[in-house]
């Protein structure tokens, strides 16, 4: 009986959740979104939502083979294989020599993930020590 209840009030809830205007989704977003173009030419798009404290970044760089000027296509896929396969002088040649020193960059990199998650109570001499 309790579990019914308890069901019927979470499909209830989710139905006025559905139904209820949201600033989410409220169609005047392009009026909300300012923007702003640095010296360098980067191009900011930012949106201020008072829900919750905090702050995504979304990055897109416009590389890659959709943004190729016509008559200059290839460089993307090239850079791609380069980066990927390496080369002469860079890259990974023989993984089995280089498994050891590749999975010590993955763990300092994670091991600086979580202690950023710490915001002010993260180790600040981690980084130097790792």
């Amino acid at each position: 009986m309790k579990g019914k209840a308890i069901s019927s009030f979470l499909f209830m809830a989710m139905i006025l959740l559905f139904l209820l205007p949201s600033p989410l989704f409220s169609s005047d977003l392009g009026k909300r979104v300012h923007t702003s173009t640095l010296k360098n030419g980067l191009r900011l798009l930012m949106v201020e939502r008072r829900l919750s404290p905090t702050v995504s970044i979304y990055i897109r760089y416009r590389t890659g083979a959709a943004d190729e000027a016509a008559g200059k296509t290839g460089t993307a896929h090239l850079l791609e294989h380069m980066l990927f396969k390496g080369t002469k002088t860079i890259g990974t040649r023989n993984f089995r020599k280089e498994e050891k020193i590749l999975g010590r960059i993955e763990a300092v990199g994670t091991a600086l993930d979580r202690e950023k998650m710490k915001g002010k109570a993260a180790d600040q001499t981690l980084a130097a020590r790792l």
